[in-house]
């Protein structure tokens, strides 16, 4: 039987596969079993819960996590879970770290019923999902295609936040400007951004990232190009983040 692998999270501990045939949300957290989850023998999980396996909702990964466990429970597929070997998510329950879900796809070679990776607009498919991640300093998405290929596509998207932001007036205030025609994602345009490199601009002020703090950029002593911020698309992604759902 050929099988897809569908990831949310690092491997690094040993692995239970099975159906799921218990799952429930409790106060933001989903609480789920499944027919091969051996009893939990870690100290911290109470006699009842042996059986049961918990994650957060409240974090990115937990909801890519329930998203699999959704699609799980709607096309019978089986899971697999790794142990973060602890009960920080609920009490007496035991955490999962990685979920994974193994969905036979030998009855159909096309990408129905499966997970896949789309623009923006939700509607032009890039491939079938792989895995994803993120961190303050962006995204990541990893797909396969029908072009044969030694690996993974990705697509990778840096924050604006994340770079030094420069300003025509003192202060930082005027104009925004960049010091690279790198594409990012700006939180405060709702759009991604770049430097407008056939223009070159005198910085008088600049902000370095996860800062508040504003100095004075002496441009002569300096030999950093600043540009002007435009809006602009993503090659890949369109006008927003790439999305993940079910075919």
């Amino acid at each position: 039987m050929r099988k897809l692998m569908l990831l949310a999270g690092m491997v690094s501990a040993p692995i239970h596969a099975g159906v799921i045939n218990q799952v429930e949300v409790r106060n933001n957290t989903v609480l789920f079993s499944t027919t091969s989850i051996a009893d939990s023998n870690l100290p911290c999980t109470l006699v009842d819960n042996k059986k049961l396996r918990a994650f957060s909702l409240n974090t990115h990964d937990g909801r890519a996590m329930y998203s699999l466990i959704v699609t799980a429970l709607s096309k019978n597929y089986a899971i697999e879970t790794v142990s973060a070997q602890d009960c920080a998510d609920t009490l007496g329950v035991e955490r999962v770290q990685t979920l994974r879900l193994v969905a036979d796809v030998s009855k159909k070679a096309d990408a129905s019923g499966g997970i896949g990776v789309y623009k923006n607009d939700g509607v032009t498919r890039l491939g079938t999902y792989v895995k994803h991640g993120s961190s303050s300093y962006g995204k990541m998405w990893e797909y396969i295609d029908k072009s044969a290929s030694d690996d993974f596509k990705q697509v990778n998207i840096s924050f604006h936040g994340s770079k030094t932001i420069y300003f025509t007036g003192l202060g930082c205030t005027g104009e925004e400007l960049l010091g690279e025609s790198n594409i990012y994602y700006s939180y405060n345009h709702r759009t991604f951004v770049k430097g407008d490199s056939s223009v070159i601009v005198e910085a008088a002020s600049y902000k370095t990232a996860n800062s508040n703090s504003c100095d004075k950029h002496d441009a002569r002593a300096s030999k950093i190009k600043v540009y002007p911020l435009i809006k602009v698309e993503h090659p890949v992604c369109g006008a927003g983040f790439c999305k993940i759902r079910e075919d």
